[in-house]
Parts: structure tokens; sequence; C-alpha cells
């Protein structure tokens, strides 16, 4: 009727519109029964409203025919912002999502709009939107509550995407999403989580937080970055002691190496340098320390004074790397020496350390000295393996001091959190680690981690290997002394002091509670001990009554060191 009217009246757009109406009223009848006679009768409709300009309707029609990109097209072009919903739906159908996203983002529907972001992989597209709201204000956004809503929906999306480049192995991509979350603790748990420890590293440089950054890389193992990084946090102490760490480390360790003596490398000089250079803005006593513990490492002492003098200066600094390292290469000296080299000034009993330091200031080298300095290492590693047997309970700052120097020596990094600690090989391909079954070494991360009790039963080991090893060694150097002076003119009291020694030094390693002791060095100890005895009594007991013992024989006879012989 309406479009009989229309037509009668020749208003030509009544009638289509009417005619429109028609359509789309006969198709919403016939929409169940005759589905195809409907979509004829509803594309009719859409054709004349669009024609005449009744844009909401033509997309209705056009949407029901679900031909949602012509129908999201008009909503977005000629319906205004109400439509805007509607046609952010459409496209979204058609899987248009750059245009939902768009359609979205003009009607502020914020959630909907990254969601699109998110379905149709245009992380790039929701990162500007993002910016582009957060350049808006928050006063344009209505109550605090969906100020939160919308920054929970903006963490949601941005995860989203860091996640997907992450998955792609694109960790650039990923840092680019991850620094456009609001707060850096949100960053921080993200990549946390996600184990991307240098990525985390670097956003904290980025931030200034170098102190932070420092305490991450740590969890890495890379000592000489963390030295760089607690340097930029001021830090100079902390970052002089990691590198003075790191060259020890290196020197024994370095591939190929098997341990002691120091060994030099590439960068060696260079990283003590820089070392002495980060102390020099610390008290005077600590600059002091780290030149001489420098000096140490870099091993290039030409004399035995120097080597002397460096021992000095590490006791007084309270030093036990310095005291350590020290000795050994004093008692090396010694042992590398030719036999004639020795000094025989005296024949009385002496103090050792009182008679040893004025010599060995001149660069004189004695019986006395060499045992002299035997006996400080030796002290200072039966400490380490006492510490080392109960770690778990070294409280006291000294005994502290040797369960660290034991760690430092081997590269073990300790780390603690809740009172319990882990312990990680900065080289698990270290000489000393050879004997460990690998079964049980445990990667973490990028470090291997070792258990404490086999980290414990490596280092008894080491230690013990290291005195039965240097003690036979000196052993041979002392019987060596003693046939020298057998055939020497030089006073018997000398050939019974060198017997003693060897008594000494013999039961000393044969005392040693020693796990899987060497048989043939247990040979090799009784050997020196029956026979620095039965030498020992035919020089205190001669067997011609006639001769009568010297004074200096008596005052042997009576010292401490022949009680060993009873």
């Amino acid at each position: 009727m309406a479009t009989t009217c229309f037509e009668r009246a020749r208003y030509e757009y009544g009638e289509k519109l009417a005619k429109a109406s028609a359509f789309k009223a006969n198709a919403d009848l016939k929409h169940v029964l005759s589905p195809k006679e409907a979509s004829d009768l509803r594309r009719q409709a859409a054709e004349i409203f669009e024609a005449i300009g009744v844009a909401d309707s033509a997309a209705e029609c056009f949407y029901m025919l679900k031909e949602y990109e012509k129908a999201g097209s008009i909503f977005m072009e000629k319906c205004g912002e109400s439509a805007l919903q509607k046609a952010g739906e459409c496209f979204s159908l058609a899987g248009h999502y750059s245009r939902a996203a768009e359609a979205y983002a003009r009607g502020n529907f914020f959630s909907k709009c990254l969601s699109n972001c998110a379905k149709g992989e245009l992380f790039e597209m929701g990162l500007q939107y993002i910016g582009n709201w957060r350049r808006l204000g928050n006063e344009d956004r209505g109550t605090v509550r969906k100020s939160k809503e919308i920054e929970k929906l903006e963490q949601d999306f941005l995860e989203s995407c860091a996640l997907h480049h992450y998955d792609l192995g694109d960790y650039r991509a990923m840092m680019k999403y991850v620094k456009a979350f609001r707060c850096i603790d949100s960053m921080r748990n993200l990549l946390k989580r996600l184990g991307c420890l240098d990525e985390l590293i670097s956003l904290e440089e980025d931030f200034g937080n170098f102190s932070v950054a420092a305490k991450i890389v740590r969890m890495k193992g890379d000592i000489l970055r963390e030295a760089d990084l607690l340097g930029k946090s001021g830090q100079n102490k902390e970052a002089s002691m990691n590198i003075l760490w790191y060259v020890l480390f290196y020197s024994l360790w370095a591939p190929g190496s098997k341990g002691w003596p120091l060994k030099q490398f590439a960068q060696k000089e260079e990283l003590v340098a820089k070392a002495k250079h980060l102390a020099k803005s610390e008290p005077i006593a600590f600059y002091e320390y780290v030149s001489v513990e420098s000096s140490i490492l870099l091993n290039k002492q030409s004399s035995l004074a120097e080597l002397k003098e460096c021992f000095s200066t590490s006791r007084r600094n309270g030093s036990v790397r310095g005291e350590i390292l020290c000795a050994r290469n004093i008692l090396d000296f010694h042992l590398r020496q030719n036999i004639s080299n020795f000094f025989w000034e005296y024949d009385w009993l002496v103090d050792p350390m009182e008679y040893s330091e004025p010599r060995i200031l001149g660069n004189q080298i004695s019986i006395d000295s060499l045992v002299c300095f035997w006996n400080l290492w030796r002290e200072k590693i039966v400490r380490i393996i006492k510490c080392v047997e109960c770690v778990e309970m070294v409280e006291e700052m000294e005994n502290r001091c040797f369960w660290e120097f034991c760690l430092n020596y081997f590269g073990v990094l300790e780390q603690r959190t809740n009172m319990q600690g882990t312990y990680h090989l900065l080289n698990p391909d270290a000489d000393w680690v050879r004997n460990i079954d690998k079964r049980i070494l445990q990667r973490n991360g990028q470090l291997v981690a070792l258990e404490l009790r086999q980290l414990v039963s490596a280092a008894q080991k080491y230690w013990y290997s290291e005195l039965t090893s240097l003690g036979m060694e000196l052993l041979d150097k002392l019987d060596a002394l003693h046939l020298f002076l057998a055939k020497s003119s030089l006073p018997n009291f000398w050939q019974s002091r060198c017997l003693v020694l060897i008594h000494e030094v013999a039961k000393f390693l044969q005392e040693l509670d020693c796990p899987n002791p060497s048989f043939r060095d247990s040979g090799a100890l009784e050997g020196f001990i029956d026979t620095s005895c039965r030498r020992y009594f035919g020089h205190i007991f001669p067997l011609d009554w006639r001769l009568s013992p010297a004074e200096n024989m008596i005052s042997l006879r009576g010292s401490q060191a022949s009680r060993l012989f009873t």
C-alpha cells in the first residue's frame, strides 16, 4: 500500500524506500522456510537501500547475507560513529582484522581493537594504537577502574606479542614489545620466566640499573662482565676483586692447563691493569692489596727477595690467597735450585723462620728456608681441607676466607638463596673436574651445577694430591741434599739435621688421612722413614764410643724433632 501511494504521488524516494522495506520484511518472513528466496529478496532490498542512501538498512541486509566486508564498509563509511562497533564486528567476521581494529579504535573499543590485532598478528598496529591511547592521557579514559582495565588489556596484548616473537626465536622483536610494558617489574617478571637473561641484562643497563644487571650476570657466571657492570655502578672494590678472581682461575684452568703453576694468557696484563685502575678510587690500603695480588698473579717476580716481600705484604694485608700462592712460589723456587746453591752458614739449632727471613731477602736459600716455607704452605692447605670437610659450619670470617679461596681457586661460583647454596662451575671442562662423574653434573641455564658433597670430595682429593705430590718432591730434594752433605766435608750436624727433616716430612705424609692413597707413595714413605731413622741414630750415637759428640749434636739429640724417632 505504501509503495502504491508513493508511486501515485510520484514520490520516487518514498516508492523505493517502501519497496525495499517490503522486500526486507518478506525476506524476514521466509528466512527459515525458504532461505534462498529470502536471500534474493534481501539482496534486492540491500541494493535499493544503498542506492537511495539508507545506509544502515543496506548494511543490515548485507550483514544478513553474510557479505560482512560490504556491510562493514557501509557501517564504517556511511553510518557515523555510532555504527563503528557494528563495522568492527563485520570486518572481524570477514577476517579483515586490520579494518576491524581500525573501526574499533575509532570507536574507542580498546579490548576488541587489540583482540583483532592479536587475531591478525597485527602486532605493530596494536603497538601504535597503544601508543596513541597513552598519548591521549588518562583523563580521557573515564574512571580509575576503567583505566586499570585498559592497562590490563594493554599488558595482555603486549605480552602475547612478546611471547609470539619469543616462540619464533626473534628476541630483538620480542624486546620491542617488552619495553612497551608500563612498568619495569612486569618486564623483569616476563624475561625471568622465559629465562632470557641476556635481554634482561640489556634492559637493566638501558634503565641505568647497573648493580641489578651485575647480579643477573652473576647468575650466568660471566665474571668479567659482572666486573664491568659493578664498575659502572660505582662498586669499584667488588669489580676489582672479580677481575682478580678471574685472573687466578684462568691462570690455573685455561683450556689445556692442569692447574699449578700459574700460566700467562693473552688478556692477563690488561685485566690486572684494569683491576688496579678500579682500586685507585678506593682507600689506599685496598689499592696496596690489589697491587700486591696483581703482582703475585702476574708471577713475574725475578728474585727470591721479591717473592718474600709479596708474602710478607700478603700476610700483613690478611690475604689468604696471597700467602698461599707466595709460599708455593717460594717453595717451588727452592725445589728448582741446584743443590750447590744452598747455604750452610751455621752449625747450631735456630728458629727456621727467624733465620730464613734475612737470608731470603739477600736471595740466599738454605735447608731451613726450604722446610720453613713447606710448613707455611702445608699449614694453609691442611686448614683448607679442614674447612672443606665442615663447610656447612664455616661461619667464622677466617675459616670463611679459606673456603672462599678454595672456591676461587677452582672457579666455582657459590650462589645462596634462603640459606641454600648452589655451586656452578665456570669451566666444567677444567682438569680438576675430570674425576667427577659427569652424570651428576646438572645444567642450570648456561651454567653447570655441582652438588656440595661432590665439590667437597673433589676438593679434598685435589688438595691431598697436592700435599702428597709436593711432599714427595720435597723428600727427594732433602734426600739429595743429604747425599750431597755425606760426600762433602760439611759438619755431621747438617747430615743429622737433614735426616730429621726427612723423617718429619715423611711421617706427616704417612699420617695424612688421604682418600685413595697411592701404593707407590706409601712404599716410598716407609723407605724414607726407615732410612732416616737408621742413619740418624748412626750420627747421634756413633758406634765408636771414643768419639764424643759435639755440643750441637747433643743439642740436636735433645730437640723436639729427635723425639719423632722414638
